[in-house]
């Protein structure tokens, strides 16, 4: 149960979306900029909500090299379309460093990277991320979590839009917390 497929950007979603785009040539193309963006932004909101419901070691190492695989191909497609948000591809490449980090100082350096470009990567998505990490021990994922916490910054220095707050993990997140007790 739960493996991220290595698919998860299936070339016939790509295919699809391109065929319903391209009966959107008609828009300004202001209009269908907003348009693209806009679908990058659900895309990648989709992928890691599918993503921090994967359970097990699948997502470490080859998971993570093809969660930024598939970051860059979504990236590449959005960019030909012409609406791609280079910040979901940054998001979607801290996450997938931090999924294949083994060393708990350098899962707590990128987490703490991610929570300044999102602050609104919060508590409950930080314990769900690092349940995905398996190889972590609860005294390691403990002190990650009060660093994350002790360096968040306030909500009026947000750099990208709202992303993780779109997310919401409480139900896993109550479990994660009887995990680490």
């Amino acid at each position: 149960m739960g493996k991220m497929k290595t698919s998860s950007v299936h070339p016939n979603v790509l295919d699809f979306l391109k065929h319903e785009l391209d009966q959107l040539q008609d828009l300004k193309a202001s209009c269908r900029q907003v348009v693209v963006t806009r679908l990058h932004q659900d895309m990648a909101l989709r992928y890691v909500k599918t993503l921090l419901k994967t359970r097990g070691r699948s997502l470490e190492g080859g998971g993570a090299r093809c969660m930024k695989d598939h970051a860059l191909k979504l990236h590449q497609f959005f960019t030909a379309q012409g609406g791609a948000c280079a910040w979901t591809q940054r998001i979607l490449d801290q996450v997938s460093e931090i999924l294949r980090l083994q060393d708990p100082d350098l899962v707590q350096l990128e987490l703490v990277s991610l929570i300044q470009t999102c602050p609104d990567f919060s508590a409950a998505h930080v314990s769900q991320i690092l349940f995905l990490k398996s190889d972590l021990s609860a005294t390691s994922v403990r002190k990650i979590k009060r660093s994350v916490e002790e360096n968040r910054p306030s909500s009026s220095t947000n750099q990208c839009a709202a992303f993780f707050s779109r997310i919401k993990v409480q139900i896993l997140h109550n479990k994660v917390k009887l995990k680490f007790r």
